[in-house]
């Protein structure tokens, strides 16, 4: 009766010890695939708008524009649609509803002015407000605390390509890793089988079934697209 009782204990912790060994190998296996990163070799730089090295004009309407944007839309968090206090009156956006669109083009505003600071201040904050996980909400309603659930995968792009631009103006990696990633998931989800679509509902986890042509951001495709090539690529790992 011992030896049954020894065999069956013996018996019962080899299946334990097989299990969790098991289990690690299953683990450690896909946690390497999800953390696998492709950052493409290129310089980021190749992404730096053209215009960036052109003098502008820094016109009285130009100096009113921005005071006015800076007065009445901007935030911490991103820039009210309208100065007029409405949101969620329809599906459209309206009011003190905030976009992703205007997060990315202020971002862009940020690197052609040369605001390095300022530009990770307002990321984090816009950041911390839009970002769904797999992607940026395209709306967000601040009456009542509310994300939309798509995207819009243009605006998407924009952010990722301006995150991309701060690192290659600046002489840092700060942002490549990061950016990379939400290029990575953004293309599994809304570049399904080379056709890119206008977004992804991440509530209803179901992408659009059409891509307009006005949300084909050439250039950012194919700057990612790079890291896949033969001899192009190189791999870290995320943290």
């Amino acid at each position: 009766m011992n030896l049954m009782k020894i065999f069956k204990v013996s018996y019962i912790k080899i299946l334990l010890i097989l299990c969790v060994v098991l289990g690690s190998l299953l683990g450690v296996s896909s946690c390497s695939r999800k953390a696998q990163v492709v950052v493409p070799k290129v310089s980021p730089e190749v992404l730096i708008p053209k215009t960036l090295a052109k003098k502008h004009a820094n016109s009285a309407a130009e100096r009113h524009l921005l005071t006015f944007i800076q007065k009445k839309l901007l935030t911490k968090n991103g820039l009210y649609t309208s100065t007029v206090s409405q949101s969620g009156q329809s599906d459209l956006a309206s009011g003190h509803d905030m976009l992703s669109e205007s997060v990315g083009m202020w971002l862009d505003y940020l690197n052609a002015s040369k605001q390095p600071q300022a530009f990770r201040r307002f990321y984090a904050h816009a950041k911390a407000t839009f970002d769904q996980g797999p992607q940026f909400s395209y709306r967000y309603d601040p009456t009542n605390h509310r994300q939309y659930s798509v995207n819009a995968t243009l605006d998407d792009l924009r952010i990722i390509k301006a995150l991309m631009v701060y690192d290659a103006l600046n002489h840092t990696d700060r942002y490549q890793k990061e950016a990379t990633k939400r290029f990575t998931v953004l293309a599994k989800n809304c570049i399904g089988k080379g056709q890119l679509v206008n977004y992804y509902d991440v509530a209803q986890k179901r992408a659009a079934k059409s891509g307009s042509l006005a949300y084909f951001d050439l250039q950012t495709l194919h700057y990612f697209e790079s890291a896949t090539a033969n001899g192009k690529k190189k791999t870290i790992s995320s943290s």
